[in-house]
């Protein structure tokens, strides 16, 4: 009976290596299977993030196109002002020389100085001292 003892001890080794290495084999194969899901798992977050951000990306544009929109219609009714009021200024200007050349005019003062302190021609001044009278 002594010879079946040594016999199994092989034995018993041999299953022990082999359930090692199946043992082993199964983590391998695990470890693999987690890393594809691992890379599934990253490329889904990835497709993810690159549709919130294109979202994002979107609206920020919209915004962006807006607010230019908005930027155009304020230069442009500024310019209106602008022009208003340079209207508005230059027949202030012009009803302030009006004004002063009459009063020259009724000051009796020769067209020629007239003419000069104004900046008004001739012919103007003296349709103004036609005016004079009324």
């Amino acid at each position: 009976m002594t010879a079946p003892i040594p016999f199994l001890v092989p034995v018993l080794v041999t299953i022990m290596a082999l359930a090692m290495l199946g043992f082993g084999f199964g983590v391998l194969l695990s470890w693999r299977a987690a890393q594809r899901q691992a890379e599934a798992n990253g490329n889904a977050i990835l497709k993810g993030l690159e549709q919130i951000l294109t979202s994002h990306l979107l609206h920020i544009k919209a915004m962006i196109d807006a607010q230019a929109a908005q930027h155009r219609a304020e230069a442009q009714e500024i310019a209106q002002n602008m022009e208003t009021i340079q209207s508005d200024l230059e027949w202030l200007a012009g009803e302030k020389m009006i004004e002063q050349a009459m009063q020259l005019v009724q000051d009796n003062m020769p067209l020629s100085q007239i003419s000069q302190e104004t900046g008004l021609t001739h012919d103007t001044i003296r349709t103004l001292a036609a005016f004079r009278t009324h």
